[in-house]
């Protein structure tokens, strides 16, 4: 058995971020009542982290790419009636599906956080700019998809203890520290280009940046206009 370095560093500490932000988007959002901006700002937070992922899914580190782990639904049939016993280094069929799954849930609910408002105090930064209809569409997917998000990252979280303790495979470890069991020797893929990775890194602080502060039409406060 051989230890392969599969997920790297980028990849690792983009998972666990947004695990504390899904973790702080509970607390602020469902427990506390005066944490509504900082559920706001975690939010433009998220949604840096999943353009980056986004990015590095395509042009990042071997296996981060989505072109090594997204399957067909073939596969997946195939994985779930246990016709497919291949050995995975990343995610296996289920776990692929259940990743774009996360992620375009993710993707919603940090979208739609941009057109929404807490009809008080708070509102996102394209709020002013958005039709009555698009702010509405956007508070259902806001609430609606939220309950969804957090229903699949439970399953996604009972199936990682599964596969933990009934299966044996050092998941959570392997998050950590990057590397997988494999039986197979050979797989070397190319050392990650540190720099590069920062750059993405710098691209994408530097998009969140634009859809945040810089596009957003400026608000009209007439609180104070007499």
């Amino acid at each position: 058995m051989h230890q392969v370095i599969v997920w790297d560093f980028p990849t690792r500490a983009f998972h666990w971020l947004l695990v504390m932000a899904l973790i702080f988007q509970y607390v602020s959002g469902d427990i506390l009542d005066d944490a509504m901006q900082w559920h706001f700002y975690v939010g433009y937070f998220t949604l840096g982290l999943l353009v980056f992922r986004v990015v590095w899914g395509v042009v990042g580190h071997t296996y981060s790419r989505f072109t090594y782990f997204v399957c067909s639904p073939k596969t997946v049939f195939n994985y779930l009636q246990g016709q497919d016993t291949r050995e995975y280094l990343t995610h296996n069929p289920v776990g692929a599906l259940s990743t774009i799954a996360l992620l375009t849930l993710f993707l919603t609910q940090a979208v739609s956080g941009l057109f929404i408002s807490d009809d008080i105090f708070y509102e996102g930064p394209w709020h002013s700019a958005a039709s009555d209809a698009m702010i509405d569409t956007a508070n259902f997917l806001h609430g609606q998809m939220y309950i969804l998000l957090m229903s699949i990252a439970l399953i996604h979280v009972l199936a990682v203890l599964f596969y933990q303790f009934k299966k044996k495979q050092p998941l959570v470890q392997s998050m950590v520290h990057g590397k997988k069991p494999s039986v197979k020797a050979g797989h070397k893929p190319k050392p990650l280009n540190l720099l590069f990775a920062l750059m993405v890194v710098a691209l994408s602080a530097g998009a969140l940046y634009l859809i945040v502060e810089v596009l957003p039409p400026p608000v009209e406060d007439s609180f104070y206009d007499y």
